[in-house]
């Protein structure tokens, strides 16, 4: 059986998983939005991996 401090552990760690997840879809989607609006973008991207990078 898993103790309390365990499942917090867990927890936290899901928890900074799925943040760091939004983050990255968030920034994608905004460099979307800048290349739909503008027509380019300066924002990084996502490589094949799904790693932000610079252009």
């Amino acid at each position: 059986m898993k103790s309390i401090k365990n499942i917090s552990i867990e927890y936290t760690r899901v928890f900074r998983e799925k943040l760091c997840c939004a983050i990255s879809e968030g920034r994608e989607a905004a460099r979307q939005v800048d290349i739909y609006l503008m027509g380019k973008s300066d924002l990084p991207t996502k490589n094949v991996a799904g790693d932000l990078v610079g252009l």
